[in-house]
């Protein structure tokens, strides 16, 4: 029962009696820009360290579920209690989160505060059940434009290359990728790893482009607790 054969268990956050088996690094959330197209380390970003959530762009939102994403009726929520107690317990996903019927589902928790939210049918009842709506991707068109994007980029036509990645980039209400040579291609990069993330090609993608800092790094995460007076923190 892996997540091909169960694909909204497998994903679920611990709280809504999923398993929890897929957890998004902190390093790939922040690959995604915000609204305005500003990257997250990028000189004058809209991005708010203390706020990683707001002003994102929407993949971001339709692809992770993370600390308060509104999802299946309520709000995720993976915040540990500073001092655990009946009135303050710690929250449902997190690793020490009851479930209704299952008790502290600590071995299937998020290790880094999110998960996947992408290929989710949230009309599904029985989590057991197969998504009519779903489909086991293999090619797709926009698997298809980003390789001509960057066939073209190495060629140096650089015009014909933005054509085809800012097909990508408009569908997700991006401005236009207008960057030439090598900036360019670390464009089109960025876009197959948010574009295609979780359709297995990334780490293809890393090792032909021999991108050895994207192969081997620390992974990271965000610890969430929550005070007395329910304010939420992380680190």
């Amino acid at each position: 029962m892996d997540v091909v054969s169960f694909p909204d268990q497998t994903r679920l956050p611990s709280g809504y009696g999923g398993w929890g088996l897929s957890s998004p690094s902190h390093n790939f959330a922040l690959e995604f820009y915000m609204a305005d197209g500003s990257g997250t380390t990028d000189a004058g970003t809209t991005y708010d360290a203390t706020n990683p959530n707001a002003n994102r762009e929407m993949r971001y939102y339709a692809y992770l579920n993370f600390q308060g994403a509104q999802f299946r009726g309520r709000a995720v929520n993976y915040a540990l209690a500073g001092t655990p107690s009946e009135t303050i317990p710690d929250s449902p996903d997190s690793s020490n989160g009851v479930v209704e019927e299952i008790g502290i589902n600590q071995q299937y928790s998020s290790k880094t505060g999110y998960s996947i939210r992408k290929f989710q049918d949230e009309s599904l009842i029985a989590l057991t059940d197969v998504s009519p709506q779903g489909s086991y991707i293999l090619y797709r068109l926009a698997e298809v434009f980003l390789n001509y994007a960057e066939a073209q980029a190495e060629l140096r036509n650089d015009d014909s290359a933005r054509t085809f990645v800012n097909k990508i980039s408009r569908r997700a209400l991006q401005p236009d990728i207008i960057a030439s040579g090598e900036e360019l291609k670390e464009a089109i990069k960025r876009e197959r790893r948010i574009e295609l993330a979780f359709e297995g090609h990334n780490f293809f993608d890393e090792s032909r482009w021999m991108n050895e800092a994207h192969l081997g790094f620390p992974i990271k995460g965000l610890t969430w607790t929550k005070a007395t007076d329910d304010t939420l923190s992380f680190t």
